[in-house]
């Protein structure tokens, strides 16, 4: 998932680079606050992006499950792995009309790219086949919410759903003994 972040940032700050020329970096990915309660200076007037929640896409829970069948003491698993992700755009700007104009400029462009695929973004590293984004309405109470698990006062934001499609080429290949008594064969 940090690949997704890193380029869905790398994206929207060249794009924003672009249309504002300027080559500063304006946006980061983490949160308003660090761990121990302290401002992070470091988000102070950019557009900050933030985990805010993870799941697995419900309608894909059980074909992307690692349960297969064994043969010869290798295992066949689903190739692709379905996890949404929950994204906050935040314009933490010392000047709110500035953080503003830029929650705007961020709205705009994940309207116009809510989609990212192999083909149509060679950028996009190859374990992910796609991405698709979603803006969330939320209710001032889920708002509230949002902000309190971040540790923050709110800022202009907006929050989007992210839905990532991996490929599930697991770091931790499995071992499956062969039920022949031969010795056991690492799937990957």
């Amino acid at each position: 998932m940090n690949q997704t972040f890193e380029f869905i940032s790398g994206q929207l700050n060249e794009t924003l680079k672009l249309q504002l020329g300027t080559d500063n970096k304006m946006v980061t990915i983490g949160r308003l606050k660090k761990l121990d309660g302290t401002l992070a200076q470091e988000s102070i007037n950019k557009l900050l992006l933030s985990v805010v929640n993870i799941s697995l896409e419900e309608n894909a829970r059980f074909s992307d499950s690692r349960m297969g069948f064994a043969t010869q003491g290798k295992v066949s698993t689903q190739p692709v792995m379905q996890m949404n992700v929950y994204m906050l755009a935040a314009a933490n700007y010392e000047d709110e009309l500035e953080g503003l104009k830029m929650l705007r400029l961020v709205i705009q462009y994940f309207q116009a790219n809510s989609f990212f695929d192999q083909k149509t973004n060679p950028a996009l590293p190859e374990e992910i086949q796609k991405i698709t984004l979603e803006a969330c309405n939320l209710s001032l109470q889920d708002v509230e919410s949002v902000w309190k698990v971040m540790g923050s006062n709110a800022v202009p934001s907006m929050l989007y759903k992210l839905r990532i499609h991996m490929v599930n080429d697991s770091a931790f290949p499995d071992i499956i003994p062969d039920l022949t008594g031969e010795s056991p064969k690492k799937t990957n």
